[in-house]
């Protein structure tokens, strides 16, 4: 399976009828521990000044490094969509808003281990100016078969 197939893979599990198709979030890439997300400006993702509400923007870049998080696995060989990583702990510093346009999730693996991933998520507005820098700890996923702890 090449990088483009598993962006398209994401896309097809992961979006519908939950969060991801609610705030129409866009797959663009996933591969080798990298993914790039992206979400346009609508009501739905907005506080009542406007402007794209913090929640929408922390849910933006926790898909971004889920995504980075299961491509890192999918290049071990792990290829089943359903057995994603679960963040456990997010961390975000918000530095700016919009209350236009698309906002873009580009998330980076930084740590890829036995048990725990860490990723890195950076939110930009359409104007490439910094809106969020996200770190999330996930849990691996046990292999297909191992028990439960």
């Amino acid at each position: 399976m090449h990088c483009r197939d598993v962006a398209t893979l994401l896309a097809d599990s992961w979006n519908g009828d939950n969060l991801n198709g609610c705030f129409d979030i866009e797959f663009v890439s996933a591969c080798d521990g990298r993914a790039t997300v992206r979400m346009p400006y609508s009501k739905s993702v907005t506080q009542p000044n406007g402007l794209f509400h913090a929640g929408a923007i922390v849910a933006l870049a926790d898909v971004a490094a889920t995504a980075a998080a299961f491509s890192s696995l999918h290049a071990a060989g792990e290829n089943n969509p359903k057995r994603l990583p679960l963040a456990f702990q997010i961390s975000t510093n918000l530095v700016g808003n919009t209350g236009r346009g698309m906002l873009v999730a580009e998330a980076e693996v930084l740590s890829l281990g036995r048990t725990v991933i860490v990723a890195q998520a950076r939110v930009v507005d359409e104007t490439s100016q910094p809106v969020a820098i996200v770190t999330a700890t996930l849990r691996r996923p046990p292999a297909e078969g191992a028990a439960k702890t």
